[in-house]
């Protein structure tokens, strides 16, 4: 078939007509009340943390220096029986490990191949937790590395080592909240240092995506962070930073909520 020499023009003014319509949509929703949400938060009590990476198999905390992903070498996952486990222990929530500092991604990202549809698995993991939760009733919150010591610049395997690549964080955050939502709060890691991001950036790019997502950082920047993160810490009031852990020396009185492992 002959192509009409407009078709690609009016094809074009098509796709933008459609970003127009759905950036409009997204911007004429009204605010979510975060207090409300922090109390909807508050009430699911407690959840399972799954922590599932090269680390499982490296027996490492850290894995610095993996090139190659077959190190991750899970051949089978049962995503059911994770969420089918939290509900049966009245938990409310599980929180999935996305990326840790060495890249790896447990989702099908559209940013590099560095990531479990790539490795021996082949699966979207995510995906199939997302479908599990909804199935239970579970809610889902996601851990996310916001250094990456495979980004340039970074030293691998070192402390605040993170290389710089905010375009490819911003995508990374966005196909989380956006293809694998709603999620109810993100547990950022500041361990490797930022990705390119400023917290304050990191912010305003996930309030910007479906909103009512919680950003905490274990560390670091704490201005205009809802929910306060305490690594290492223990539960207490808001009023009281002792049990902030790694937080203790950062308070805020934007704080609406705390969570702490």
């Amino acid at each position: 078939m002959k192509k009409h020499p407009h078709m690609k023009t009016k094809i074009t003014h098509l796709a933008l007509l459609l970003l127009l319509t759905v950036s409009s949509a997204i911007a004429q929703q009204p605010p979510v009340d975060m207090q409300k949400r922090a109390e909807e938060l508050k009430n699911l009590k407690w959840g399972m943390f799954i922590c599932w990476s090269f680390s499982t198999f490296s027996e490492k905390e850290w894995t610095p220096g993996i090139t190659d992903i077959s190190l991750f070498r899970a051949t089978r996952v049962d995503t059911v029986q994770w969420a089918r486990t939290a509900k049966e222990a009245n938990m409310g929530y599980i929180l999935f490990l996305t990326k840790h500092h060495d890249g790896f991604c447990l989702w099908d990202t559209k940013t590099t191949d560095r990531k479990v549809t790539k490795a021996p698995l082949g699966r979207d993991v995510l995906a199939e937790l997302k479908k599990s939760c909804d199935k239970y009733g579970i809610k889902l919150a996601l851990y996310f590395s916001e250094g990456d010591w495979t980004w340039p610049g970074a030293k691998d395997g070192a402390v605040g080592g993170s290389g710089q690549d905010a375009a490819k964080e911003r995508q990374q955050l966005t196909e989380l909240l956006s293809n694998y939502g709603p999620i109810e709060y993100m547990w950022v890691d500041h361990a490797a240092g930022t990705g390119g991001l400023s917290h304050a950036e990191f912010i305003a790019h996930c309030k910007a995506l479906p909103p009512g997502c919680f950003i905490g950082f274990n560390h670091g920047d704490q201005t205009g962070v809802r929910i306060r993160l305490g690594e290492m810490g223990k539960p207490g009031p808001l009023t009281d930073n002792s049990g902030a852990g790694y937080n203790q020396g950062v308070p805020s009185k934007d704080y609406l909520l705390a969570e702490f492992t």
